[in-house]
C-alpha cells in the first residue's frame, strides 16, 4: 500500500504531515494549521490510497501533533474527530489516546478501519453550502435564499428567510447567526435542525432571517478563524466594524428591524475548549442591561428546559464579558432586542456523543421552545 494526504479539498486544513507506510499499521501524523489566526483547532484532509492493487492493512493510525498548542485542548480523551470513507456516511472516532514525549510535547492518536480508496478526516462534521442546499431542498420552498453582500474575498454571503415581511410590519422577528468562527460547525448543524423544524410548522407567525455561514471565506479555506480581532468576525461588531462581513450583517439586521418587531437574536458558536459538558448560554450582564438581562434569563430557562439533561450543561446560564464588540452587544445597544449566544460542544454533551442527528435534534428542541414559549406571541 502507499498513502498520500491532501488538504486541497473543501474546508481543507492540515500541516506538518508525515506518512509511515512501511509499518504493520500505517500512520498519518499531522497538525492543524493556524492560517494566520492566533488560535488553531480545525483540520480536514483526505487520505488517498495510491497503490490499491498491493496488499493493504485493515487499519490506519491517525496522530495529531502539538495538542496543547490547539485552542482549549489539554486532554486527548475528549477529542473525537470524524471520518468519512469514500461513498459512505460520516463516523465519529472514539476518544483519543494521549502520548507525552520526553520533552513534554503531547500528541493524540486514533485508529480507524481500512481499506478504502480514500477517507476524509475532520475535527468535526463539516457543514457548508452543499449541506445548506440539502436542507433547503427538504424545506420544499419554505425558505428563501438570498445574497446580502460579499465577503472580504468576494464570496457571496447567504441569508435565509421564511418571508421578507414589509417595512413597518408587525410580525415578531427572529434573527439567527451561525459560524462567525469558521470551524465551529456544530452551530450550523444545530441551525439546520432549527430551520428544518420551523419549516415543518408553517403556521408560525414569526419573521425569521438567518445567516448560516457567516465566515464563508474561512469556511471554504479551512480556517478556525478565532483569535486576532482583525481576523475574527465575532469581535468586529463595534460602531466601526473591523470586518466587511460585519458591515453586511449590521445592514441586514437593520433592514430586518424595519420589517418586524424584533423579538430574539441568537448567535450559535462553540466553546473555546473542547470538553464542555453540554450546550450553554451567554447572557448580557444585569448591571449594564437589567431589562434585557431579565428577558434573556427567561429565554435561557426555556432553552435549558427544552434541551433537557441530554444536551444542556449543568451551568447553562453564563454571563458575557462586558464592553466587547460582539453581535450581542451590538444588538442590545442598537436594536434594543434580547440577544443570546448558545455554545454547542464539538463532540459530546455529557455522556451523549454528538452525531449530525443529535445536533439536529437539539436544534428541533430549540425551535419548539421558541414556538411554544409564548403562544400569544406566536399566534398574533
Amino acid at each position: 500500500m502507499s498513502l498520500k494526504v491532501s488538504s486541497r479539498i473543501t474546508y481543507g486544513n492540515a500541516s506538518a504531515v508525515n506518512i509511515q507506510n512501511d509499518t504493520d499499521i500505517p500512520e498519518v501524523t499531522f497538525t492543524a494549521a493556524p492560517h494566520n489566526n492566533s488560535k488553531a483547532l480545525w483540520f480536514c484532509f483526505e487520505i488517498i490510497e495510491t497503490e490499491p492493487e498491493k496488499e493493504i492493512t485493515t487499519k490506519i493510525k491517525i496522530t495529531l501533533k502539538y495538542l496543547r498548542n490547539l485552542s482549549g485542548c489539554n486532554n486527548a480523551t475528549v477529542l473525537k474527530p470524524v471520518y468519512q470513507p469514500k461513498g459512505q456516511q460520516w463516523f465519529r472516532m472514539k476518544s483519543g489516546h494521549q502520548h507525552v514525549a520526553e520533552d513534554g510535547q503531547i500528541s493524540a492518536s486514533w485508529t480507524i478501519p481500512y481499506p478504502t480508496p480514500s477517507t476524509i478526516i475532520a475535527f468535526c462534521y463539516p457543514y457548508g453550502r452543499q449541506e445548506l442546499t440539502t436542507m433547503l431542498q427538504k424545506s420544499k420552498g419554505y425558505w428563501h435564499q438570498d445574497y446580502i453582500g460579499l465577503s472580504e474575498h468576494g464570496r457571496n454571503i447567504t441569508r435565509i428567510s421564511n418571508s421578507y415581511g414589509k417595512v413597518g410590519g408587525h410580525q415578531w422577528g427572529i434573527y439567527i447567526v451561525a459560524r462567525q468562527n469558521a470551524g465551529e460547525t456544530p452551530g450550523s448543524w444545530v441551525l439546520d435542525g432549527i430551520l428544518n423544524q420551523f419549516s415543518r410548522n408553517k403556521k408560525n407567525n414569526f419573521l425569521i432571517w438567518a445567516v448560516p455561514l457567516a465566515d464563508i471565506d474561512g469556511i471554504i479555506k479551512g480556517n478556525y478563524g478565532k483569535g486576532n480581532t482583525q481576523n475574527c468576525i465575532e469581535n468586529s461588531w463595534g460602531n466601526q466594524p473591523t470586518r466587511h462581513e460585519t458591515v453586511v450583517f449590521q445592514s441586514d439586521i437593520q433592514e430586518w428591524k424595519q420589517r418586524c418587531k424584533p423579538y430574539l437574536i441568537i448567535d450559535l458558536q462553540s466553546p473555546t475548549g473542547t470538553d464542555a459538558d453540554g450546550i450553554y448560554s451567554l447572557l448580557p450582564n444585569s448591571e449594564d442591561y437589567p431589562e434585557i438581562h431579565k428577558d434573556a434569563v427567561a429565554w435561557a430557562n426555556v432553552f435549558k428546559q427544552s434541551l433537557g439533561n441530554d444536551y444542556s450543561a449543568e451551568d447553562f446560564r453564563r454571563i458575557s464579558p462586558s464592553a466587547s464588540s460582539t453581535l450581542n452587544n451590538y444588538v442590545i445597544e442598537n436594536i434594543n432586542c434580547t440577544a443570546i449566544t448558545l455554545h454547542i460542544p464539538y463532540a459530546s454533551c455529557k455522556k451523549n456523543i454528538m452525531q449530525q442527528k443529535q445536533y439536529r435534534e437539539a436544534g428541533k428542541k430549540l425551535a419548539d421552545s421558541i414556538l411554544h414559549r409564548n403562544h400569544g406571541v406566536a399566534g398574533k
